[in-house]
């Protein structure tokens, strides 16, 4: 054994207790106590696991999550931690709403109507026109009666 291949193993020692006291190392391998081996895979790196390189060719076959793992014999939520990490993710951008339709709802809620018809009129959730819109009433729950016996009796009318 020569110098340089004992230095070299003590150098593969010592950056690998560095790397050892890394949170985020930690997280993807598991470090033993063996001067032989210091470092062995962990199962739930995607990188390490079998079944990731046959997750990719699917995944790029256009597979839904529920096919990959039924073929790969694993966990829907796995393959969606896999897309994850491998940054095979499709995002939705969202764009903002135009400024008319904050102003529609806020015309339909001070003509009368509640928060949640007038969302639902322009196209969104109610959520989205109670976040816009804290300060806008409520309808109480008294209001909220006469309005289903006036949809009620409209629909009895219609019909």
């Amino acid at each position: 054994m020569d110098v340089s291949s004992n230095a070299r193993g003590n150098a593969q020692r010592m950056l690998g207790a560095i790397h050892a006291t890394n949170a985020t190392y930690e997280r993807n391998v598991r470090v033993q106590d063996s001067d032989e081996n210091p470092c062995v895979p962990d199962p739930r790196n995607p990188v390490d696991n079998p079944k990731f390189d046959r997750f990719i060719i699917l995944d790029n076959a256009g597979w839904s999550a529920r096919r990959i793992a039924e073929d790969l014999d694993i966990n829907p939520r796995t393959v969606s931690r896999w897309r994850v990490i491998s940054g095979r993710v499709k995002r939705v951008v969202r764009g903002t709403l135009p400024a008319s339709d904050h102003d529609r709802v806020r015309e339909l809620v001070e003509d009368g109507a509640s928060i949640s018809e007038a969302a639902r009129t322009v196209g969104v959730d109610p959520s989205t026109a109670y976040r816009w819109f804290p300060d806008l009433p409520r309808w109480t729950p008294p209001e909220r009666g006469r309005h289903a016996v006036a949809v009620r009796e409209f629909n009895r009318i219609a019909a």
